[in-house]
């Protein structure tokens, strides 16, 4: 794709066109993956992304350095999370693979949410 890794205060910088590869990858490559290595022991993976059903909702995160919130782009703190959608996979008897992308619900962002921010 061409795009640089860019850095602020340490920190990765998820720009608007890097969610648009975050999310191809989470949501495309990586999750078939897992869901297919899940399923070789039966159908019962179902992908899905914290967009989807609205089940993961973030704004965006803006750490503090030295005294100053830092603009790090499409990246998410999550505010809420719906367990309808998961919880009707478990019932069914079925392994939800959620993928880190959410949704905001103030902005029509998604952003990528980073286990170590």
């Amino acid at each position: 794709q061409g795009l640089v890794s860019e850095f602020k205060a340490g920190l990765r910088v998820t720009t608007p066109e890097a969610m648009d590869v975050v999310r191809m990858v989470l949501a495309g490559q990586v999750q078939r993956e897992l869901v297919g290595l899940l399923n070789q022991h039966g159908p019962l993976a179902v992908g899905m992304t914290g967009e989807d059903a609205h089940t993961i909702t973030a704004v965006q995160h803006r750490p503090t350095i030295d005294g100053e919130s830092v603009d790090i782009g499409r990246v998410g703190e999550i505010t809420a999370i719906d367990t309808g959608a998961i919880q009707a996979l478990l019932d069914d008897g079925r392994i939800p693979v959620v993928s880190s992308i959410a949704r905001s619900a103030d902005d029509h962002h998604v952003y990528n949410v980073n286990a170590d921010t």
